[in-house]
């Protein structure tokens, strides 16, 4: 039987000459001992393949109740609370879901940690870099960029967030709104976010961006605009059509009085030149 795996000794005549037969058709006969390491590395590199997929990207969080017990959120898992909880996110800060609420982990590692609230309310405190920390909706992300804020989904599925310090960006439907402290944003599913409003928005200038945001014109808004609704009018300035960008921009300048604002980069939304103009009003 040697010759049948690897051709050593002699051997059958018969079997010897139909090998030749069959090599001048272009036959090459396969060994059995040859095929089975094959496919056990397929079979190998299909587990791991398998393995990398369902794999957690990111270990468990650590979860405290209001009433002291604690447990670990693993990636993926839901939380359902019954009373007020606190996630403790990596080294960069914490979560505090409230009652009624559910969460999970969707990723948790360095370049990113990730939740989705589907339902309830909760207030995060984070201390770290830009677009580390996010938080999915079922309308909208929440983006941090070094902040604290609240994030709230009603039972239709809008989003409302309202950030107290630092900035956050609502993102949806290819737009973001840049909502800076003492403002706040909503989103609704399938839409694009609603344009940022500071909390201390009066009642006309509120009426005219609900109106904008059902297809009316710009104008009323920014007659109606205070120095407050300074973060609504530099939200504006990418949403409304090119014509109409320079009347948002004039009442823009006009309520804040920034200086050094390069007017015709600011036209283009050039990133730069929004970014100043961000910085030059509070």
């Amino acid at each position: 039987m040697s010759y049948l795996y690897d051709k050593q000794g002699e051997g059958d005549p018969d079997l010897v000459a139909l090998e030749q037969r069959l090599a001048t058709a272009g036959y090459q006969p396969r060994r059995p001992g040859r095929r089975w390491p094959v496919a056990v590395a397929a079979g190998l590199a299909i587990a791991a393949s398998a393995l990398f997929v369902v794999m957690p990207r990111g270990p468990a969080l650590p979860v405290t109740t209001a009433s002291g017990e604690q447990s670990t959120l693993a990636v993926g898992r839901w939380l359902e609370t019954q009373e007020q909880s606190t996630i403790a996110v990596a080294d960069i800060g914490r979560v505090t879901v409230e009652p009624s609420s559910r969460v999970r982990v969707v990723e948790t590692h360095a370049q990113r940690h990730r939740l989705e609230l589907e339902k309830g309310a909760l207030h995060a405190k984070v201390t770290a870099p830009p677009r580390l920390f996010v938080v999915d909706t079922p309308s909208a992300q929440a983006v941090d960029l070094g902040c604290e804020y609240d994030l709230a989904v009603e039972a239709s599925g809008s989003t409302r967030l309202v950030v107290t310090h630092g900035e956050v960006s609502l993102e949806g439907a290819g737009v973001s709104s840049r909502v800076s402290a003492g403002a706040q944003a909503r989103s609704v599913k399938g839409r694009a976010p609603g344009v940022p409003r500071s909390l201390k928005s009066g009642a006309l200038v509120n009426a005219a961006l609900d109106a904008y945001e059902g297809g009316a014109p710009v104008e009323p808004v920014l007659t109606q605009a205070e120095a407050v609704d300074a973060v609504s009018l530099w939200n504006l300035l990418a949403r409304v059509d090119a014509a109409q960008r320079a009347a948002v921009l004039d009442r823009l300048l006009e309520l804040t009085r920034a200086e050094g604002v390069d007017r015709a980069k600011v036209l283009a939304l050039d990133a730069a030149a929004m970014e100043q103009l961000w910085e030059a009003f509070p």
